[in-house]
């Protein structure tokens, strides 16, 4: 059988040709040079926060080719607090980027705020809007973090608490419910004993009958606490001093 080195070289043309359109458009997918950018930042983020990322966009020299995710994960390595980044290129060579920030869930100390996710970030990278209505805990920090335990004692408690009382996180074996009426009483609890729904009625009816028979109206009130860190059943006591509660 004789072969024909033109249909040969013909076919091996082809092959190339395809390889090479494959590559070129994977390539194509992932890589880009771009002649500018547009950016829309999520409204939680604060306005000088917003102007840092935009400044770390125009300063940095490999947006002119990059990797789409390489890009991602700079931007959200530079800002933690960036949540999500979609981005989208156009044929023209602008760059649109869409942003979206993690959700502000608690302002720590006056000065941190927890998001919903558990990151904990300085507040002044959300906006004065955002975080205005947010409960404010008092809470102790080793090293600028919060212990897990502390985190997922949050999401456990219910929100109708932080209606009537201040939260105090002293550690995770003591945590202190303040009223926010009442300064004499406090409930104490701790991290795997977390107060529910029940266990709050249930010391609302307990600082009620502490009213009726007027503890609280005397000169020096003592300090009543609620004590629900031990299995079915509320301690209830009075203390003259000391303590956060």
């Amino acid at each position: 059988m004789k072969l024909d080195f033109r249909d040969f070289k013909i076919g091996l043309i082809i092959a190339l040709g395809v390889v090479g359109a494959i590559s070129i458009k994977k390539i194509s997918d992932h890589i880009f040079s771009i002649d500018g950018f547009s950016c829309k930042i999520d409204n939680n983020i604060s306005q000088a926060y917003s102007c840092k990322i935009i400044s770390f966009l125009h300063e940095h020299k490999y947006l002119k080719t990059c990797c789409l995710q390489g890009l991602s994960e700079k931007i959200q390595t530079k800002f933690p607090f960036i949540k999500s980044i979609r981005i989208l290129k156009k044929a023209s060579g602008i760059l649109h980027i869409r942003m979206g920030a993690a959700a502000p869930a608690f302002v720590i100390n006056k000065i941190f705020v927890l998001s919903r996710e558990g990151g904990l970030f300085e507040n002044v990278v959300f906006s004065k809007q955002a975080i205005a209505n947010l409960v404010y805990i008092e809470a102790s920090l080793q090293d600028f973090t919060l212990a897990d335990s502390l985190k997922k004692m949050l999401k456990g408690l219910p929100a109708t608490c932080f209606t009537d009382y201040d939260l105090l996180w002293e550690s995770s074996a003591k945590s202190w419910l303040r009223d926010k009426n009442c300064n004499a009483f406090s409930i104490v609890f701790n991290d795997t004993r977390v107060v529910n729904e029940k266990i709050l009625l249930t010391c609302n009816k307990l600082k009620n009958e502490l009213k009726e028979r007027g503890v609280f109206h005397v000169k020096q009130p003592k300090r009543w606490i609620a004590d629900v860190r031990f299995k079915d059943q509320i301690i209830v006591f009075s203390d003259r001093g000391g303590g956060n509660g």
